[in-house]
């Protein structure tokens, strides 16, 4: 298993407790992912939105705007990763008001990681609405990490010659063996 990023899947060390709770798939620490404990899903913003676009997550609908980042707007960035961090903010500031999601940076800096702090499953988790195809749904809600995204520095997997700020967790197995084998 590759290094995550410290604010990655697994940040919380406690996998009991925190909702990036994991559960290694497959017997003897295979390498088939991991079973989350709350839905993941991953936005890109594929292209910076133009003014007065919107994107929605539960019942929260944000509007795009060159300037004004009143009430439920949010600040188009000189580039598409500066639109992505104004977007991670702005999830996050609303997280117990309407979106029920945290959202995190992942190794792609287009990339969002959006978390259903609500739900333990995809089938409730809130839907993500847009109106182009610029900051777009790239995996739909999920329970399960695939190997390829934590082997990849695209999502989780470090970079060691660009990540020079990361700061790497070690993963360690809790009831090894058995059929409760998480990382923690």
């Amino acid at each position: 298993m590759g290094k995550l990023r410290e604010d990655g899947l697994f940040r919380n060390p406690r996998w009991h407790s925190g909702p990036f709770a994991g559960i290694h798939l497959g017997g003897a620490m295979q390498n088939n992912g991991v079973k989350v404990e709350h839905p993941l899903m991953i936005v890109n913003v594929a292209t910076n939105p133009t003014e007065d676009e919107t994107i929605g997550i539960g019942t929260k609908t944000y509007t795009f705007k060159d300037i004004d980042t009143a009430g439920d707007c949010i600040t188009i960035g000189s580039t598409a990763a500066l639109t992505a961090l104004a977007i991670i903010a702005k999830i996050n500031i609303d997280n117990a008001d309407g979106t029920g999601c945290s959202a995190y940076s992942l190794g792609k800096d287009t990339y969002i990681l959006l978390v259903d702090n609500l739900s333990q499953s995809h089938h409730s988790s809130p839907a993500w609405v847009n109106d182009g195809a610029k900051v777009v749904e790239l995996v739909q809600w999920m329970e399960e990490v695939p190997q390829y995204m934590l082997n990849q520095t695209d999502y989780f997997a470090i970079d060691n010659t660009s990540d020079t700020d990361a700061k790497p967790i070690k993963l360690v197995e809790r009831n090894k063996g058995s059929y409760q084998n998480f990382l923690y």
